[in-house]
């Protein structure tokens, strides 16, 4: 059994040290991970199979301008297998947080998604607002690979507009 079958890297911003990085996930001699008996392998039972057949995907998440500016050569690394944008770091580091149409932050995703299409690596973006038009929307720009909400969003959303009921004031006067 895999356990892992793809690793979410955040925050990179150079190929050279997601290089690195990748190299310690695979076993030799493609890599430098450490072999060992462990639950993945059932414990030696499916060691060899396993260290030979493991493989696992490898997403970059760009979540910086330094990110985007080596989107390229990220994209260009052989082992990764797509670019996955983080809106509101990504923002952030733009000197906008949280703000997703100034001009900066779509050059910056247009950027990323270039290196993408150049390399033939998959597109992917975290979609924070649950809104399914917006969902829509991207998965028509060419995101196959999309994170959509939080837990927390969607609750804050599913409970949009009682917050009247929790002014204490308003409860008391019959309101």
């Amino acid at each position: 059994p895999i356990l892992a079958g793809a690793l979410i890297v955040p925050v990179v911003e150079d190929a050279a040290a997601l290089g690195d990085f990748i190299d310690h996930c695979s076993y030799p001699p493609s890599g430098r991970r450490g072999v060992g008996l462990v639950r993945a392998n059932l414990w030696g039972g499916d060691f060899e199979d396993y260290v030979r057949t493991f493989e696992p995907a490898i997403i970059a998440q760009i979540e910086t301008a330094v990110g985007v500016a080596n989107a390229g050569a990220i994209a260009a690394l052989p082992e990764v297998d797509a670019l996955f944008l983080g809106p509101y770091d990504l923002s952030a580091s733009l000197g906008a947080p949280g703000d997703f149409d100034t001009p900066a932050f779509k050059e910056a995703i247009e950027t990323v998604r270039a290196a993408c299409r150049k390399h033939g690596k998959a597109e992917g973006i975290h979609q924070v607002e649950p809104d399914l038009a917006k969902l829509e929307a991207r998965v028509k720009e060419g995101f196959c690979l999309l994170a959509y909400g939080t837990d927390l969003i969607a609750i804050r959303h599913a409970f949009r507009g009682l917050s009247k009921f929790t002014d204490r004031r308003a409860v008391s006067a019959g309101t």
